[in-house]
């Protein structure tokens, strides 16, 4: 996954859904469009997320991805907008945060 332009491997994705974990409350994921030609793959969601402390977090997701022989992902890119007029604490912490 890359995160602000850096790349990060499983194991400091992982770290990062730990930490969310911790932080989150509860979470609600919509997919809007979904779409799968050969190896492509691309979908588009929106995120509600409401954290411990009330904050709550909205952001539409992009994901542009390939598969394998096998059908699993080999390769995933996402791009993440966030909702609303102005971005929150947590909105702000979680551009900024290494997931």
């Amino acid at each position: 996954q890359r995160v602000n332009g850096n790349w990060i491997d499983r194991t400091a994705f992982l770290d990062g859904m730990v930490r969310l974990r911790q932080a989150l409350d509860q979470a609600k994921i919509t997919v809007i469009d979904e779409v799968a030609t050969g190896e492509h793959y691309a979908e588009r969601h929106v995120v509600d997320l409401v954290m411990h402390d009330g904050a709550r977090v909205l952001q539409e997701v992009y994901v542009f991805a390939q598969r394998g022989s096998d059908g699993r992902f080999v390769r995933i890119e996402e791009a993440t907008v966030a909702l609303g007029d102005e971005l929150s604490a947590s909105q702000k912490t979680m551009a900024s945060t290494k997931i």
